[in-house]
């Protein structure tokens, strides 16, 4: 495959800015889109991002189809969402405007320009029964974060039923890796704490609780596996679950992390 454009919702985030990074090391061409104020930890931790233009804007508004309309891209990876389940619980609103209703207006820039998209969503979306998953699992969230979710790889799938857009979800599991600065996350929170001499917190509800992990390389890499299919048309109007088969409980996990600090 030749020179792609990208357009990338939510790409000053940790996989957004990976990601981008990767497209532009291919020679790609990236079009950015982030928060008006935007959170900059991973872009600053890991890049100067200088090879990218970069959109301010909230995805949920008009300005984000104008601004898809405007750049023409070849495909659209839309990462943009609210991410840390503790906020979106204490602030669902948000959340909600966001994930849903942001999808929203990606989806109905790419039917307008007919470009196709791949949307990321959560393997949370089904439920608490644990991993591993399958694409067919019933959804099953609970949380405003994985209900947002699953309303938007719900909208992702009406758009490609209803008017023929183009469009892979990416289910993934737990990211890891350098750049997460979301502190409140087991990974990386449990690092900082353990570098700093001070005891991380694991909550006695949540040490059993088993989940899958998957390092933001190996994401990034599916994410990019995928886009290409999705140009070629070799795969459309699906959804894949991202992950390594490495599950591991809350417990596990930390006792990992004291044993490699």
């Amino acid at each position: 495959m030749g020179r792609m454009k990208v357009f990338v919702t939510g790409v000053m985030g940790f996989i957004g800015t990976h990601l981008a990074m990767r497209l532009v090391k291919e020679g790609h061409e990236v079009i950015g889109y982030d928060l008006p104020i935007p959170e900059t930890d991973a872009w600053k931790a890991l890049w100067d991002g200088e090879d990218v233009t970069i959109y301010r804007g909230w995805v949920e508004h008009d300005a984000t189809m104008q601004l898809i309309e405007k750049a023409k891209p070849d495909v659209v990876v839309h990462l943009a969402a609210r991410a840390i389940v503790e906020d979106g619980f204490r602030n669902p609103i948000p959340t909600f405007l966001t994930d849903v209703m942001g999808t929203v207006y990606v989806l109905e820039a790419c039917r307008r320009l007919n470009v196709p998209v791949l949307a990321a969503t959560t393997d949370k979306v089904y439920g608490s029964a644990g991993p591993p998953y399958l694409e067919e699992t019933p959804f099953q969230p609970f949380t405003p974060y994985d209900t947002s979710k699953a309303a938007a790889d719900l909208i992702c799938k009406c758009y490609s039923k209803s008017y023929q857009v183009p469009i892979v979800t990416v289910r993934s599991c737990n990211v890891y890796g350098p750049g997460d600065l979301h502190w409140s996350r087991l990974v990386p929170g449990s690092f900082r704490a353990l570098a700093r001499s001070e005891r991380p917190v694991l909550y006695a509800t949540m040490q059993n609780v088993r989940r899958e992990w998957v390092h933001v390389d190996d994401e990034v890499e599916a994410i990019v596996l995928l886009t290409r299919k999705l140009l070629d048309g070799a795969t459309t109007a699906r959804a894949y679950n991202i992950g390594t088969g490495d599950v591991l409980t809350n417990r596990a996990m930390m006792n990992k992390i004291i044993g490699v600090t």
